[in-house]
């Protein structure tokens, strides 16, 4: 059955290796010392098996996919814990070098100036015992640190996806709002000069009601593309919502900024679009622009405000166009 295009497949019973996993999943939390639980389950089992525990009962399904920011949480949890157990094999391993030369020495002690031959062999023997013994255990370190070395590798490479996912629009690979309220912030604090602007594309909703959601889509991860090309290194573009977007444009005033706010509206504004799925012509889209150089002392939310204004200003005089807060 196909239910807003994603296929729901007969649950089967469940096989054997849904125990063999959740076997696996216990023995994991036990060695990484994870409090028990049910959330810490969970967790194990999506990054054992790629689903959630649910999926062990046989239901064939798509995984849950965690939010940015329970995914930061996870993983900085699970690489706290697997370093932990590093930290626990190199305690471990100090202790068995303690043991070994203890054990030497022991023996060293056990041997009289002048002993017998037998007494030497025996001692041999001892020695030979005492140094397969360290080598069995040493063999046995190394396989865990490496073991250990793998899974740190994977969890910080999963870290930083989730650093990524959790500061953009997965839409348009923009900086998102949380990430665009963050920079603004520090802009602002920083008392540098910069310039904000703020972009609305135009009777975006006829685009989505008339063509469909995957063309308005394809149309906003242009704009986007746009964005990013005008970008400097030290600027941020980002999605603000919907079809609205930002940029800071560090070290600009209100006069680079227009210069920006045009070169954007006249590029986007000279191409015609068609919906790729149905070969529908969607004609030109616009947008509207507002701008608003930052005040020394101003804060984000005053100058937000302004250069909304400044946008609610070219939407009222027609649309397409580029307006400067006063």
């Amino acid at each position: 059955m196909n239910v807003r295009g994603i296929e729901a497949k007969q649950a089967a019973p469940a096989d054997d290796g849904t125990e063999a996993l959740a076997r696996s999943v216990l023995a994991e939390a036990e060695r990484l010392r994870l409090p028990p639980g049910p959330e810490t389950f969970a967790r194990l089992w999506r990054r054992l098996s790629g689903a959630g525990p649910e999926a062990g009962a046989g239901a064939a399904q798509e995984p849950r996919r965690l939010d940015p920011g329970e995914a930061l949480l996870s993983y900085g949890d699970l690489l706290g814990a697997e370093l932990g157990a590093v930290l626990d094999t190199l305690e471990r391993r100090a202790a068995a070098e303690g043991e070994f030369i203890e054990r030497l020495d022991r023996t060293r002690a056990g041997l009289p100036r002048f002993a017998r031959a037998s007494t030497v062999r025996d001692a041999l023997g001892t020695l030979r015992e005492t140094a397969a013994d360290h080598a069995l255990r040493l063999s046995a370190f190394a396989a865990e640190l490496q073991s250990a070395h793998g899974q740190i590798a994977e969890l910080r490479n999963e870290l930083d996806a989730a650093r990524q996912a959790a500061a953009h629009d997965p839409l348009t690979g923009l900086a998102n709002r949380g990430r665009f309220d963050a920079s603004l912030s520090a802009a602002v604090q920083a008392g540098a000069p910069f310039a904000l602007v703020l972009a609305d594309l135009d009777h975006f909703k006829r685009v989505n009601d008339a063509h469909g959601h995957p063309a308005g889509d394809a149309i906003l991860r242009h704009f986007a593309d746009i964005l990013r090309s005008v970008s400097r290194a030290e600027d941020l573009a980002a999605r603000y919502g919907g079809e609205e977007f930002a940029l800071i444009l560090n070290g600009v005033g209100a006069a680079g900024a227009r210069q920006v706010a045009e070169r954007i509206r006249q590029d986007f504004g000279s191409r015609s679009f068609r919906a790729i799925a149905t070969g529908e012509r969607i004609g030109m889209v616009t947008a509207s622009f507002g701008l608003a150089a930052h005040r020394g002392g101003e804060s984000a939310i005053t100058l937000l405000g302004r250069t909304d204004a400044a946008l609610y200003r070219a939407k009222s005089h027609g649309r397409n166009r580029v307006a400067a807060a006063d």
